[in-house]
């Protein structure tokens, strides 16, 4: 494949279609996300001519098994082949059509690209939704809000979203939310070299970050703070002495002054975060419920039994996995994640380590960060976080 341009095309578009899902079903009972995932298996089974699944995907098939007996044991089967198919195919496709775009194309380019278009254009859908401007809706419209089939209900009795999680352009606000916190900390691998891509760079960082202000997921939020604030000391950390300490001070004075300030507005405002606060009451109940019921099921959990039973999903990683695959699958994906972070902390510490590899080391943090507090993740094969896993782990070259 020549200079395997077809192969980032469809890898750039399978990956946009695994996250931003439409209302039509392509062909027959397949959607679109998982047309592109079987269309990206045989491209890499012709292009991979030394396949091996390496050990931390191992480990994630042995949760995988662990989830499917625990299916089995309380009568959710069903539920479970929908899972493998929808989900985790697509995941394991995900993460092996990365390893060969970062090793055999050197295509990381592609993909930051994909990302900051795509997400500033999700952002500012995003950003339009929660001010009630209409300009979009015709776009809009065509992509499948699954949890807001009422939002023009909401729309007409209110001026605007603010104070709802918003959906932008993909299935879900907490998806979008994870969507947009994927593609806000990839998109700082684009304030790279050249001065053209750190103005591209930067103008799609800034539109991400509103966007997931607007999104009002608060977990994402304070995470992208977090991170962003972990990467520019990295960027400069490699600077002068005098000049990254220059920045430092100023960067820690500016935040001092505006994060009063917006605290303050974001308290008195319209929006979600002050309607409904920071604190974690709800959540402690959800956690607490969840955790209780895992002790009374522990070898074999039950996730879809639990939420029949309870409504509501745990919100939280590690909840949903012990109920998910029980106590044996708890240990296969906490051990995978381990072995993940511990790679990730060796990376950070190095002091040539490339930037690319620090950025997706922290994109995998963020999105781990964000499942604690929702039900997007690894559990159910977030292939966003396969993406950066794969990034990080393959990728060993300077982009941009």
């Amino acid at each position: 494949m020549k200079n395997g341009r077809v192969f980032k095309l469809l890898y750039c578009l399978f990956l946009v279609c695994s996250v931003v899902y439409v209302k039509q079903h392509f062909v027959s009972f397949l959607t679109l996300r998982q047309l592109m995932a079987v269309v990206m298996f045989v491209l890499c089974a012709i292009e991979d001519r030394h396949f091996q699944i390496d050990k931390y995907f191992k480990l994630y098939i042995g949760f995988i098994i662990c989830y499917g007996l625990s299916a089995i044991a309380t009568g959710y089967f069903n539920d479970f082949i929908l899972r493998l198919i929808g989900d985790f195919f697509v995941a394991f496709v995900m993460y092996w059509s990365t390893k060969l775009l970062c090793q055999k194309y050197d295509g990381i380019n592609a993909l930051v690209w994909t990302v900051m278009i795509v997400g500033s254009f999700d952002a500012v859908v995003t950003s339009f939704q929660a001010l009630g401007i209409h300009r979009l809706d015709p776009i809009i419209n065509a992509f499948n809000l699954i949890s807001y089939e009422n939002l023009e209900s909401w729309q007409s009795s209110r001026d605007d979203l603010m104070g709802l999680a918003i959906p932008g352009i993909v299935s879900h606000p907490v998806v979008n939310g994870q969507f947009l916190l994927f593609c806000f900390v990839l998109s700082i691998i684009g304030l790279g070299k050249g001065m053209f891509n750190r103005i591209v760079g930067f103008i799609s960082t800034a539109i991400l970050f509103i966007g997931i202000f607007f999104c009002q997921q608060r977990a994402a939020f304070v995470l992208a703070i977090f991170i962003f604030l972990y990467l520019l000391y990295k960027r400069v950390s490699t600077r002068q002495f005098q000049t990254k300490w220059f920045l430092v001070i100023v960067v820690t004075m500016v935040l001092l002054t505006v994060i009063p300030q917006a605290y303050d507005l974001l308290m008195t405002g319209n929006n979600r975060y002050a309607e409904l606060g920071m604190d974690s009451s709800g959540r402690d109940r959800i956690f607490s419920q969840a955790w209780h019921y895992y002790l009374e099921h522990p070898i074999f959990g039950g996730y879809r039994q639990y939420c029949d039973e309870y409504v509501y999903p745990p919100h939280n990683f590690i909840l949903n996995t012990l109920l998910a695959g029980g106590f044996l699958g708890g240990f296969f994906m906490f051990a995978m994640v381990f072995l993940q972070f511990k790679e990730i902390v060796k990376s950070c510490l190095k002091k040539n380590e490339y930037f690319v590899k620090i950025v997706a080391g922290m994109t995998f943090v963020a999105l781990i960060g964000n499942g604690m507090m929702h039900n997007v993740s690894l559990m159910n094969g977030d292939v966003m976080t396969w993406v950066a896993w794969g990034i990080f782990l393959y990728c060993d070259k300077k982009t941009l």
